[in-house]
């Protein structure tokens, strides 16, 4: 999404959207549609427009882009696109997971589950952790260990 921030790891730091934060970090890894936050029709143009996007990958509050809520019945809206285009809808809750908002994450306001989902930060009360929850379609992608993206630095099989 436009003014999305998912983190300073290569692939993480390619999927982000501020211009000024990937600065120095070039040549950033390509193959990354953005579309406006909190519009659903853009996303759905986008799909429709690209037929090899595989998954939409957004914060459910953008917290960088200066703490942007979208509209009630947005995540919803998200869910039912992914799920005609066959698509993984992946939310990054880093900074509004575990109870930031209210709820124990952030997308159960809309009462929808995402394909995967991406926590840290309270997750491990000042302790640098991070996990990354899959279901559906997303089981099984990511095996312990597996370094699909180059660039995770500490994942190790238990």
């Amino acid at each position: 999404m436009e003014g999305g921030f998912h983190g300073r790891t290569l692939r993480a730091l390619s999927a982000s959207a501020n211009p000024k934060i990937k600065a120095g970090f070039a040549p950033l890894l390509p193959g990354f549609v953005r579309v406006p936050y909190n519009d659903a029709a853009a996303i759905e143009q986008a799909i429709q427009a690209n037929s090899d996007i595989v998954a939409v990958l957004l914060e459910p509050v953008q917290g960088n882009a200066g703490i942007i809520v979208p509209d009630l019945g947005y995540l919803q809206k998200v869910r039912q696109i992914c799920d005609r285009a066959g698509c993984l809808m992946m939310l990054d809750e880093v900074q509004t997971g575990i109870g930031h908002t209210g709820k124990l994450f952030t997308y159960q306001h809309e009462d929808i589950v995402p394909d995967v989902l991406c926590l840290a930060k309270a997750l491990g009360n000042g302790i640098p952790i991070g996990a990354c929850l899959v279901r559906g379609a997303a089981t099984g992608l990511i095996q312990p260990g597996l370094q699909p993206w180059g660039d995770c630095h500490g994942t190790q099989p238990w």
